[in-house]
């Protein structure tokens, strides 16, 4: 490299860095401070690491690492940006991001002392979904049946004239009967006034003779007084009599309302409407259980969706086994995580521009797809020939990128990524170890590796790269932010930035580039939080 290109270079990358710096301060943990909080949940329901970690509906850390727990359920570690207390009252849940899908960690505070001690191990919770929907109407199938067979046995029983109840809907007999029995309670309650009226008097003369018995006692008069004059006997005395008083008024109260037309008992006796009334009921209740008959006969022989359901084993099944594939199938989909990636790389001697444009999909946190392409720019004045531009100063050539990638789920935390596929439109592949725990800092810096068959046939291919072997580079990878508070920071968590070397092993030369990574989860928040700042 001339002596002019590195000094462009070096001046390059410290602009980089300090740009580096200035934006990504605001996450920088000059102590190396971290706040894990480790939960076991019985179930994850798909989540993965990297997802959201809410407090109380806000965003506070991102699902760090997942693993089984050695006997039972599935140990998570939550990184928060900021210590947080949970109370005996509140809890650590797994449940849905959204309704679009993805699943999120939402923690409740609760307000009841005492605190959990968040240094041990959690216990967490999990939504209930459609599984356990599935779960409990199998355990439960036959006592459905039972239940439905039992109101058709009721409703038939109401139907035919058997019993006190069936006889009541079904006959004239039984409405006769009603009706005299319900005049009886009238000419009762008269005879209950009449006589209220009369006991009322009967105590009143009783009060006036024990009143004159106790004054012949209080004077000593006649053997009975040594016995009464006893002070226990005297209290048990006057309870008993303040009792009898207490009871004939409020009998008298009774006689009253009744005698008025107060209450439902009065309205019972004195009222003609509330007989047409409980007729009326009497006949709603007659067509209620004529319809449930009907229904209950019609799912009883299988008539119908619900009674084909209940009836048919094999439909049963079937409809099980469906909507378990359709949870496989759409629930793994609405989990995926697409990205639209475009980046620029600059190589300085050969004055090459590449830039990409593609889609990675991630169906799980364990692989992804890419498919795009790559636009190789080339200039006359650079050491790359292209035959197309002896007598143009660039042109551009496309070529197909397609990569299928694996992360290593048993090493290093699933930091270590092995990708293979079509890279710039030649067989190739490469290495990417991510790392966000450094000693003055915690961000993350993907550090990559990667190769491919280097195009060496001006003839055949318009390029002759000058290489006697493979093409190597090495580079990395950073976004420029990663917390996501409010849209500005969202759009900037989108920002990647390049730096590193081209042709390693033949003539090296430095390269840098700038792009973005932009999910669709980055689309759907950054819509949000902007139409809450407008």
């Amino acid at each position: 490299m001339k002596g002019g290109g590195w000094l462009g270079f070096i001046f390059f990358v410290a602009l980089v860095v300090l740009g580096f710096v200035t934006l990504a301060v605001g996450n920088i943990d000059l102590l190396g401070r971290k706040h894990f909080l480790n939960v076991n949940f019985p179930k994850v329901q798909g989540l993965r690491p990297g997802d959201e970690v809410r407090v109380d509906g806000l965003l506070q850390g991102r699902v760090d690492t997942i693993e089984l727990h050695p006997t039972s359920g599935v140990n998570v570690r939550l990184k928060l940006e900021k210590p947080v207390t949970i109370y005996q009252d509140g809890g650590v849940f797994v449940e849905s991001a959204s309704v679009l899908g993805g699943m999120a960690v939402g923690i409740r505070r609760g307000s009841k002392p005492p605190a959990l001690d968040t240094g041990e191990l959690l216990a967490g919770k999990t939504r209930a979904g459609l599984d356990e929907f599935t779960e409990l109407a199998a355990e439960n199938r036959e006592p459905l049946h039972e239940l439905i067979t039992n109101l058709r046995d009721l409703t038939q029983a109401l139907k035919e004239p058997k019993g006190t109840v069936g006889k009541l809907i079904q006959t004239d007999e039984a409405h006769r009967e009603l009706t005299a029995t319900l005049k009886k309670a009238q000419d009762a309650a008269e005879e209950i006034r009449k006589t209220g009226t009369a006991a009322q008097g009967e105590i009143k003369r009783l009060g006036d003779q024990v009143a004159k018995i106790a004054d012949k006692v209080d004077k000593g008069e006649g053997p009975l007084s040594a016995v009464l004059n006893d002070k226990k006997m005297t209290e048990r005395l006057s309870n008993a009599l303040g009792e009898i008083e207490a009871t004939a008024e409020h009998l008298h109260r009774i006689t009253e309302k009744v005698d008025t037309g107060e209450g439902v008992l009065a309205r019972l006796i004195n009222d003609k409407r509330m007989g047409e009334q409980f007729q009326r009921t009497v006949d709603n209740v007659e067509k209620t259980s004529e319809s449930l008959k009907n229904v209950t006969g019609r799912l009883e022989g299988g008539e119908g969706t619900i009674g084909k359901l209940l009836q048919d084993d094999e439909l049963y099944e079937k409809a099980k086994r469906t909507l378990e594939d359709v949870d496989k199938t759409f629930g793994r989909a609405a989990r995926a995580i697409v990205e639209v990636v475009v980046d620029s790389k600059q190589y300085d001697d050969s004055r090459l521009n590449i830039s990409r444009l593609g889609i990675r999909i991630s169906p799980s946190e364990d692989k992804y797809f890419f498919l795009g392409a790559a636009f190789l720019t080339l200039n006359s004045e650079g050491d790359i020939l292209f035959e197309d531009i002896l007598s143009d100063n660039s042109t551009t050539e496309i070529k197909v990128d397609a990569v299928l990638a694996y992360r290593i789920p048993w090493f290093l935390d699933r930091r270590l990524t092995v990708r293979a596929g079509m890279i710039e439109g030649k067989p190739g592949g490469g290495v990417d170890l991510t790392w966000d725990e450094w000693l003055l800092f915690n961000h993350p810096i993907t550090l990559t590796v990667e190769g491919r068959d280097a195009y060496d046939d001006l003839d055949d291919e318009d390029i002759d790269e000058r290489l006697d072997g493979p093409l190597f580079r090495a580079y990395a990878m950073t976004p420029v932010w990663t917390r996501r508070e409010n849209w500005f920071e969202t759009l900037l968590s989108t920002i990647r930035l390049y730096a590193g070397v081209s042709r390693i092993g033949e003539d090296p030369e430095a390269m840098v580039g700038i792009g973005l990574e932009w999910s669709d989860e980055d689309i759907r928040t950054l819509v949000g939080l902007i139409s809450v700042a407008r």
